[in-house]
């Protein structure tokens, strides 16, 4: 797979360091894992300190690099688990693209599927509402318990039921829109939710507290194949997305992959294969309440409805 046009070396365990993706070489054909997070709330062409700019690209591609304690909690667990699985690259969007670089933006938004898709694991940050926010730390007191037999062995007994649907799919950063694309094109995720990890692939989910697979398989191809293509782009307009202008980078190569499954062609999320019923669409609320996204760098025609700010549905027909 085509390695990202940056990663960040976790190697050294005080210093951090930018590196080009191409030509890695590290005996395990330049493997990387991928932070999956919300950033929080930010303000219009807002960017956090921690960010790499314009301004301190150099130095963090420089031997001397950057601090681990320069960097909020999100991103601090995210390079511990990293350390701890072995690994030594990892990918953080805020890190690995030029923030307030509308080039360096454009030219690795619309490679973002990939990042996630060659991604050996994919680290969900589940529990943690914003960057500051630790996924690792959790009360865990009062969810366990043993008891001892005779011989002095103990088992462990925890009282918390599994509930993938409640601490994952409902969870903050599920709503996000990128988040759907980073969901269903890597390879595999672990979740760190507020009680528990999960860990999830192609063949279902493992909770932490249970040895054995117990699989809540992702009902995604279980549809007929307009049915899911439809209850997919349906639901993606909903999921929260700090820039609304950001909504056809989002979903752009996902939907390509998609039309290559179906085989045929898709512009703007319209699928050839299903032309009629993807120009069918309508604003949930009402024509009225049409409200037409703008962006002058990459205009989407009105016909479609990514150029809607609105959640949108298809209408039933015979």
């Amino acid at each position: 797979a085509r390695l990202p046009t940056r990663l960040l070396d976790v190697s050294n365990p005080h210093t951090l360091r930018l590196v080009p993706g191409e030509g890695i070489r590290d005996g395990r054909g330049g493997r990387y894992i991928a932070l999956s997070h919300c950033w929080g709330e930010l303000e219009p062409d807002e960017v956090h300190r921690y960010c790499t700019t314009k301004q301190n690209i150099h130095d963090r591609e420089g031997e001397g690099g950057f601090s681990l304690d320069s960097l909020p909690l999100t991103l601090q667990d995210a390079i511990k688990v990293t350390q701890a699985l072995e690994v030594r690259y990892l990918w953080i969007d805020s890190l690995c693209i030029i923030q307030g670089d509308s080039e360096d933006w454009n030219a690795e938004a619309k490679r973002m599927d990939a990042v996630y898709a060659s991604a050996y694991c994919t680290i969900a940050a589940t529990s943690a509402t914003n960057s500051k926010s630790s996924f690792l730390k959790r009360d865990i007191s009062n969810e366990y318990m043993h008891v001892r037999d005779d011989s002095g062995r103990r088992a462990y007994i925890c009282n918390n039921v599994a509930d993938f649907d409640q601490e994952v799919r409902k969870a903050l950063l599920s709503s996000r829109e990128w988040v759907l694309q980073e969901r269903m094109l890597s390879r595999r995720t672990v979740h760190f939710s507020a009680r528990q990890m999960y860990f999830g692939c192609r063949e279902g989910v493992c909770c932490e507290v249970i040895s054995r697979n117990v699989r809540i398989t992702e009902k995604f191809i279980n549809y007929d194949t307009f049915d899911f293509l439809r209850s997919f782009l349906e639901n993606y307009p909903q999921r929260g997305l700090p820039k609304p202008t950001d909504r056809a980078v989002a979903i752009s190569s996902l939907a390509a992959r998609l039309a290559s499954v179906f085989s045929c062609e898709e512009r703007n999320g319209i699928f050839e294969v299903f032309l009629h019923r993807t120009l069918l669409w309508t604003t949930r609320e009402g024509p009225q309440k049409l409200k037409r996204i703008r962006n002058e760098s990459d205009k989407v025609p009105s016909w479609s409805w990514m150029a809607c700010e609105r959640p949108i549905q298809f209408p039933d027909i015979e």
